[in-house]
């Protein structure tokens, strides 16, 4: 999905966290201007209700005390069944939104940008809903197996093991198709890239280890 932002992201005089996410959904990279928008990134990538996300996407222009100001929104999100304007921010700062008439504004301005072109809602979203609890943890972990090619034969052989046990611990399904113990850290990383790519599933709010459960 090419994209070009509305606004130039850079780092130029400031301490801002800038890069390239690898966005497979996307089919190309897509620029972070800091941790916390890097960190939803990976909770996009994973999602299977959505279908693509753009960074910098639009320009928003309104008006506060006579004067005329523009804002760019961090992201858009295409789900399945809607589109969202998002802005990330950090949890701390929410309070200082609604004390401050010229983020209101601001904000308010998206919404009902949204509203006028077709889009479902402007949302924040904070660290406390993309850092906390397991889930982030899980899927960097698993992320970082994603460009495993785990052969047919072995997805097959985890199959058949999961379909007929209905769920196992990921060290007792390798033991059962592992005839080599040498081979048993090659398998595990197949099941990782597998749970990457949801081939496979596992509960992603309790940490992952070898005595995770898996099913179909």
């Amino acid at each position: 999905m090419y994209h070009v932002p509305t606004r130039k992201i850079t780092n130029s005089g400031t301490r801002k966290n800038t890069g390239f996410f690898p966005s497979a959904k996307n089919e190309r990279p897509v620029a972070f201007e800091s941790l916390l928008e890097r960190d939803y990134i990976y909770l996009l990538e994973f999602d299977n209700d959505v279908i693509g996300y753009k960074e910098q996407p639009v320009t928003i222009t309104y008006c506060h005390l006579n004067r005329t100001y523009k804002y760019t929104p961090d992201f858009l999100v295409q789900r399945k069944d809607k589109i969202q304007l998002i802005e990330i921010k950090p949890q701390s700062k929410l309070q200082n939104i609604l004390r401050d008439d010229f983020l209101l504004k601001k904000y308010t301005a998206a919404a009902y940008f949204c509203k006028s072109n077709g889009y479902s809602e402007f949302k924040i979203v904070t660290d406390k809903e993309i850092q906390s609890g397991n889930m982030l943890k899980n899927i960097k972990y698993l992320f970082s197996f994603s460009k495993l090619d785990t052969p047919a034969s072995v997805r097959i052989k985890f199959r058949n093991v999961l379909m007929l046990s209905g769920s196992q611990q990921i060290i007792q399904v390798i033991s059962s198709i592992c005839e080599n113990e040498n081979d048993s850290s090659k398998y595990y990383a197949y099941i990782l890239s597998m749970l990457y790519h949801q081939e496979i599933k596992t509960d992603l709010l309790e940490p992952i280890s070898k005595k995770s459960l898996i099913k179909l």
